[in-house]
């Protein structure tokens, strides 16, 4: 099995911090959108993969893959960025509709890729405070 697949695959034993972290991030993200008028934030992948991490950490659990899939569940508003192209080539011939599919395929794997990757590092940081605050608890 490969790293990536690895990554994403759900572990029972830390999938809900996924999601806590997940659900965390979707909150900033959203008030942090609300507040500025519209304008997606990193905040929001960063801080639920913190939150993620240092929950993974406490248990002793790798934390990476923990804040990737937790930035990936927090970064999902930045979609209705991708789908723009999709709304702009409403009246296109046909070439220009697959062109424009074609962007908000790279652009949505691209945005999937940033904000799991943010959500990483942050998980990292997160793992690393668990540490330094004496977890796991032997």
């Amino acid at each position: 099995m490969s790293r990536a697949v690895a990554i994403l695959r759900p572990d029972p034993e830390t999938g809900p911090y996924s999601v806590l972290g997940g659900v965390c991030a979707l909150a900033v993200a959203a008030v942090s959108a609300w507040l500025s008028g519209g304008v997606l934030s990193v905040t929001g992948a960063a801080l639920g993969g913190l939150v993620a991490g240092y929950l993974a950490g406490r248990i002793g659990s790798p934390s990476g893959p923990v804040g990737f899939r937790a930035g990936l569940i927090g970064w999902l508003p930045a979609l209705l960025v991708a789908t723009e192209p999709l709304r702009t080539a409403d009246g296109a011939d046909a070439g220009g509709r697959v062109i424009a599919l074609g962007v908000a395929a790279v652009t949505t794997a691209v945005l999937l890729a940033v904000g799991g990757f943010i959500g990483a590092f942050a998980a990292r940081l997160g793992g690393w405070l668990a540490e330094r605050g004496g977890y796991p608890a032997d």
